[in-house]
């Protein structure tokens, strides 16, 4: 109860009307007021019937004239809707925790009908790119792709890497091009160098030989050196 109440002329007239004492009077007005808290956030105490009222209220008397009193001294307005009766003044007699309560309610219904009227709007259409933003991002996509193996399936050959997958079958045919390679060494005779085809000079050719007659450890023998030596002084003389 606010200060001051039970100095207000109201409160004496409701005294008069029902011949109560002071407190008396100030206790009907309190169990009013906590009940429409409870029960009727909005003040509309009137949804009950008035002999639900005064059996809540514990009042001993007749109901009607218990509700025609706070009618008369101002404490109770009627109204035409479903509420019929409600609180004088309810917003300024009501807790502070229903107010509380009747906010955070509002807001929880102002979210909702804010989410069903975004629902029911259509998706703003995604503007076309320009042809200079969509070269700009197939250029970034394009870059972080990059790398050893972008653009490569995992089951193309890679050139110059042996592939343990591919192994080469070892009676695979050389190139009709190709001489067979020098004993120990796996490369074709004459060297390849120079430009020239695989068939050795008759200058290389002795080298040749005495490769092949080369023992494995790659050393020869002194006879050997001294033959070489006189086969190629006698090619020379004769060319």
């Amino acid at each position: 109860m606010k200060p001051g109440v039970t100095d207000h002329p109201k409160f004496h007239e409701l005294k008069q009307l029902l011949d109560l004492t002071t407190f008396q009077a100030a206790g009907v007005l309190e169990v009013l007021w906590y009940l429409t808290a409870k029960w009727q956030e909005d003040g509309g105490i009137g949804r009950w019937t008035d002999s639900r009222i005064a059996a809540a209220m514990e009042w001993r008397g007749d109901a009607s004239a218990l509700i025609e009193a706070l009618v008369t001294a101002g404490w109770l307005d009627r109204t035409d809707d479903d509420r019929r009766l409600v609180v004088h003044d309810w917003e300024d007699h009501r807790p502070n925790y229903v107010d509380d309560k009747i906010r955070k309610r509002e807001e929880r219904e102002r979210r909702k009908r804010e989410t069903r009227s975004g629902a029911s709007e259509p998706a703003p259409e995604k503007p076309a790119d320009s042809p200079a933003a969509t070269k700009e991002r197939r250029r970034t996509v394009r870059g972080r792709s990059k790398g050893p193996s972008a653009g490569r399936s995992s089951d193309s050959p890679v050139t110059g890497v042996p592939n343990p997958s591919h192994p080469i079958p070892l009676n695979s045919p050389l190139p009709p091009d190709a001489a067979p390679p020098r004993p120990g060494t796996g490369a074709p005779p004459g060297g390849g160098g120079g430009g020239r085809g695989s068939r050795a000079s008759p200058e290389e050719r002795p080298e040749a030989e005495a490769r092949v007659d080369a023992p494995p450890d790659g050393s020869t023998s002194q006879g050997s050196t001294n033959r070489l030596v006189a086969y190629v002084k006698r090619k020379r003389a004769s060319a």
